[in-house]
């Protein structure tokens, strides 16, 4: 088959968080499977830097990048402008386009001017609406919504709740769950916890919480330090290891921790990327994820999982089909609830169930089943 994956921002833009890597992933399992595979994506790369416009080849997959009009809006807003899609798509044809995210120009340019017979879209996360941008996405479904229950063969959801909300917003169009996945082949090499914690200038023999992503108000920072400032008064003596790049919401975690007087408690590292960021997974001892918006599943919950590193996420994050006994916690979005999933596991790390998350979230088995969905698709 010839698919193409449109994606607003793609390898390396590791700074955009998930979706980057997963398209990368789900193109290279499906060029090892013997198809064609091209991304239709922009320059957008870090906040003061874009990517060469143009084609380039990875690992097999024929890339091409739009310039955007707006890098400012691209990083700001993960809005992209994108010159040139529409003359793409009108003179190119594929048996499969593969939409990722939902509210991008990309993704209404290719609706209209796409040329295939099969649609399918993979929103990861980004269905629904948050306080500050609830606006501009009901603006921007008044057109993109009818395009997608007109066109769209299969949706695939991460998790039920994903599935549930795909289904309200494109009605009686067929939806799948098909899980996040990660690459394997990454985690087989570790450091050690002292080698990482002397990396990172950390204490050997304290007992590290860590949370790793966007440091951005929907992350649910604010409830995760007020849950360590209500442990350290029960004299818990934990750490919390802060890693990732700021959204605009830094200064307010300097801000909350000052006010809880957790300076010699909470550590904050700049972004880790690659390979670095194992460094954080294997210095740390528990996983924290909770996010205040649904995000559906986080790729950093399934890589500390990965790592081994047992994980307490919320419902906005949720890992299918794993429970306690796999090694995740899955609580709802309160500092006190927070405070008890952190007491649980100081006291008693359940052991990851890696024979499990491997058969469920790795890639080759994802892109499988996205894979035989195409086909099913007349």
């Amino acid at each position: 088959m010839k698919i193409l994956h449109v994606v607003p921002y793609f390898a390396p833009a590791w700074a955009y968080g998930g979706p980057p890597k997963a398209v990368l992933e789900i193109a290279k399992n499906q060029v090892r499977a013997g198809h064609k595979v091209f991304i239709l994506t922009t320059t957008a790369f870090e906040k003061n830097q874009t990517l060469p416009a143009g084609l380039e080849a990875i690992e097999g997959i024929t890339v091409t990048r739009l310039p955007n009009l707006s890098n400012w809006l691209m990083w700001h807003f993960h809005f992209c402008t994108p010159i040139g899609a529409q003359s793409y798509l009108r003179q190119n044809q594929f048996d499969v386009i593969h939409l990722h995210e939902v509210r991008t120009l990309l993704n209404l340019f290719t609706l209209l001017f796409g040329k295939t017979k099969k649609y399918f879209l993979s929103p990861w996360g980004t269905l629904p609406f948050n306080n500050s941008q609830s606006l501009i996405k009901k603006l921007f479904d008044l057109p993109l919504i009818p395009l997608l229950k007109k066109k769209i063969a299969t949706s695939f959801a991460q998790t039920e709740h994903e599935a549930l909300v795909l289904e309200t917003f494109l009605s009686q169009k067929q939806t799948k769950i098909i899980p996040l996945g990660i690459d394997f082949t990454e985690f087989k090499k570790l450091p050690s916890k002292l080698q990482a914690r002397e990396k990172l200038n950390l204490d050997p023999s304290a007992f590290y919480f860590l949370f790793l992503g966007r440091f951005s108000p929907h992350k649910g920072l604010k409830n995760l330090i007020t849950a360590f400032a209500q442990l350290e008064k029960q004299n818990l003596h934990a750490r919390l290891l802060l890693v990732g790049r700021d959204d605009g919401y830094l200064n307010t975690i300097h801000q909350l921790i000052e006010t809880n007087s957790l300076q010699d408690s909470v550590t904050i590292n700049t972004p880790l990327y690659g390979q670095d960021r194992l460094l954080a997974y294997c210095a740390a001892d528990t996983f924290v994820f909770t996010p205040t918006v649904y995000e559906e599943t986080g790729t950093v919950c399934l890589e500390a999982l990965a790592c081994n590193l047992p994980v307490i996420t919320s419902e906005q994050a949720a890992i299918p089909f794993m429970r306690k006994e796999d090694g995740v916690i899955t609580i709802h979005n309160t500092a006190l609830a927070i405070v008890s999933a952190i007491k649980q596991l100081a006291g008693n790390i359940p052991p990851v169930n890696n024979k499990k998350i491997q058969s469920i979230f790795d890639w080759s088995a994802v892109s499988r089943q996205m894979i035989d969905s195409y086909q099913e698709k007349a």
